[in-house]
């Protein structure tokens, strides 16, 4: 029991481990901040509707005013387990996206432990990922190094056209693409959530209105009738709202992995260029050091395994 919550003590230090933690909470914390929003807006339009009532003359009383918020937020305790289950899914989305992040530098070191046992491994690129830039090159990369130690003699490699002016990885759109439809599941929940929240309080309030209220004063029914186009403006801005905030999360995160795909892809350039002294050193990005930290041992093996002779800064 004390081995495994040392283990587990382990596992929550590791930076890597961080980056997941951050990132689902950086997705719940969105979620939260929307809704928070959202239902100040239908809270002001609960409080319009209970002015209208008590400006016409109806139910002044406390005992009124208790039963109209019961009565319209009764659905908060009867979808509790539904809010619940939504913050867990929210948030495991979050991990999940920061596993499809990393898994590019994740994929390098495992492949960087594995040639130091076998040199005859080839580099096999993940699929789900959207860095295709550093995932093709990686596979240039690799693919030289493996020639290079079967005939025994350090890399001459011609760059290829496509990689010899890159400077910087612009905003990948694919990337961004394919995350928003990853993003779009969690908008479209959200959004069914509002509607339904904004549905079932209109719904009570009409309940309510019929039960507590004269059944002659049609203007008062007619207010409430047709404040539904309110709740469904409202519905359709948390929308707009939900949809902004996460594609704006999706831009904060690819820039946290776009600078550490970036410093990769110059080292393996460099190297292949016959710089053998380059090695990954990323600052502020402490999620993908142990990954660094790997490729840059086996860049050490390659050399020692050549005899390539590296100048000491």
């Amino acid at each position: 029991m004390f081995k495994n919550n040392l283990k587990l003590n382990k596992m929550f230090k590791s930076e890597d481990s961080k980056f997941y933690l951050k990132t689902g909470f950086k997705f719940l914390a969105v979620s939260i901040v929307n809704s928070l929003i959202v239902y100040f807006l239908f809270w002001t339009v609960i409080e319009l509707n209970k002015t209208f009532f008590l400006s016409q003359g109806y139910s002044g009383t406390d005992e009124f005013k208790l039963a109209y918020f019961d009565f319209v937020f009764k659905f908060i305790i009867d979808k509790i387990s539904w809010i619940l289950g939504f913050c867990i899914f929210v948030f495991f989305s979050g991990i999940y996206t920061a596993s499809l992040l990393i898994r590019p530098f994740k994929s390098i070191s495992s492949h960087c432990a594995s040639l130091r046992e076998d040199s005859t491994i080839i580099y096999g690129s993940s699929k789900l990922s959207d860095f295709k830039v550093l995932q093709s090159f990686a596979e240039l990369f690799f693919s030289s190094l493996r020639k290079s130690v079967k005939d025994k003699k350090a890399p001459l490699v011609k760059i290829p056209n496509e990689f010899k002016q890159i400077r910087e990885f612009n905003s990948n759109k694919l990337f961004l693409f394919n995350f928003m439809l990853f993003f779009s599941i969690i908008c479209f929940s959200c959004t069914w959530f509002y509607a339904v929240s904004a549905n079932e309080i209109h719904s009570s309030t009409l309940e309510l209105a019929f039960k507590l209220l004269p059944a002659n004063k049609t203007e008062i029914f007619f207010y409430l009738n047709n404040s539904r186009d309110v709740w469904y403006n409202i519905v359709v801005a948390s929308s707009v709202i939900t949809i902004g905030t996460y594609f704006l999360l999706a831009r904060h995160l690819y820039t946290l992995v776009s600078g550490a795909s970036l410093g990769y892809f110059l080292t393996m350039r460099s190297f292949l260029k016959g710089n053998f002294n380059a090695r990954v050193h990323l600052v502020g990005y402490n999620y993908v050091r142990l990954y660094a930290r790997h490729f840059n041992k086996y860049l050490d093996h390659f050399c020692r395994e050549l005899k390539i002779k590296i100048k000491k800064e």
